[in-house]
């Protein structure tokens, strides 16, 4: 049975094996000491997908300091995995648990051209593409979904 549970410092070791598996196709490698990082002090809500005690996906959330503004943050599955799902159930936990949230108005994310297709399958529309920008061949593809007015 898959679960979507909090992220528990004792986690860290799966989540990171899952971001190497992802580098270099969706993540550069540079990227890996912000993950880390993240990881350790990070106080922003963040998922694990879990199936039979083995972590499959990670990913987060982040809220801006007093606007109406979530950031979607770290998503990532086993790259074995995917095209099976644990992405769609992720981003769906996410949203929802940020739809929640009343204050918050729209959702941002900064993707790369390999997952853009994603994320627009849930309404995500490009806002600003910048060559190379995470990364030598990973452009940077700022994208939003408006949840209300």
């Amino acid at each position: 049975m898959t679960k979507i549970r909090l992220y528990q410092l004792s986690d860290f070791d799966e989540c990171l094996r899952l971001f190497d598996g992802n580098t270099p196709d969706f993540f550069d490698a540079t990227e890996r000491t912000a993950f880390c990082d993240f990881l350790r002090t990070s106080s922003q809500t963040f998922y694990v997908v879990e199936r039979c005690e083995k972590i499959l996906a990670c990913g987060g959330y982040a809220l801006g300091h007093g606007d109406n503004v979530a950031s979607l943050c770290w998503g990532m599955v086993d790259q074995k995995l995917h095209g099976q799902g644990l992405g769609r159930a992720l981003i769906e936990a996410r949203l929802s648990a940020i739809r929640a949230l009343p204050s918050i108005k729209m959702v941002c994310i900064s993707t790369s051209q390999h997952t853009q297709r994603f994320y627009g399958r849930f309404g995500f529309v490009p806002v600003k593409v910048t060559p190379d920008g995470h990364g030598s061949g990973m452009d940077c593809w700022d994208m939003t979904l408006q949840l209300r007015q």
